[in-house]
């Protein structure tokens, strides 16, 4: 007998769609598309989480290209009669050492939130890395949000993982695990341990890495952990919301 699949309104808290930030979405009209793509889907409501490398530049630099890239879209949106779905702008934030001590990390928190997603490193984690992921959740105005930790299993022990996934930090997957039965296999199984709370797409672009939440929301079902997606999808509308100044009812 064929299982009932639900289709559920989503709120997204992890993607890429920004024209030019990155290495999401080029053009304007590549965003109008993938944001078009997740309206059908069922999105709601979208934080923007375009790549922030100390590195490369410093925030106020990212924060200025960050709105020029934001009034090119609307810029498009207008000019192609799109309704925009409700956007906040925030940033996904790769971690690098003295990131606890930057006294502006707060503005590359989620719109009008204090929720931070995090990219951990993809190399051995140190104690020191450590440190200032547990100073930043301590000692700072920020709540973190870990992205898609499964990514970094082999990067850190298990004593590190069972730290993140048992601190106040909240931890992401990626909506794409689910197109690989293995991947599948490893959220699934985090899922089932209550070591994830919340769903991202990480979308990047319409070819190789399209918005795809809809895929998730169905292979959930399918594996019958509805209470669990649905628990998910209410902490990405809570998070959601928060970044664009509502109330979890608004």
């Amino acid at each position: 007998m064929k299982k009932s699949i639900e289709k559920f309104p989503f709120y997204d808290l992890h993607s890429h769609f920004l024209p030019g930030m990155d290495d999401g979405a080029k053009t304007p009209e590549i965003s109008l598309e993938m944001l078009s793509l997740m309206k059908a889907q069922g999105l709601k409501g979208i934080v923007s989480t375009s790549h922030y490398y100390a590195r490369r530049e410093n925030i106020e630099s990212f924060l200025k290209r960050r709105q020029e890239a934001f009034d090119k879209l609307k810029y498009a949106a207008d000019a192609a009669g799109f309704d925009l779905p409700p956007i906040a702008l925030g940033s996904e934030v790769a971690y690098y050492s003295g990131i606890a001590y930057n006294d502006d990390i707060e503005k590359l928190c989620f719109g009008e939130s204090d929720f931070l997603l995090l990219e951990m490193p993809f190399s051995k984690w140190s104690p020191e890395v450590m440190r200032e992921v547990r100073q930043l959740s301590s000692a700072r105005n920020i709540r973190l949000i870990i992205a898609h930790l499964e990514r970094f299993l082999d990067f850190a022990g298990r004593d590190q993982i069972e730290e993140l996934t048992s601190s106040s930090a909240l931890i992401q997957v990626n909506a794409e695990n689910f197109y690989s039965r293995q991947d599948k296999k490893t959220v699934v199984k985090m899922i089932k341990a209550g070591q994830v709370q919340l769903l991202g797409s990480d979308s990047h672009n319409m070819e190789n890495r399209p918005p795809n939440m809809d895929i998730a929301i169905e292979e959930l079902q399918k594996a019958k952990l509805t209470d669990g997606l649905l628990e998910i999808l209410t902490n990405n509308r809570t998070v959601v919301k928060a970044a664009l100044g509502q109330t979890f009812g608004g």
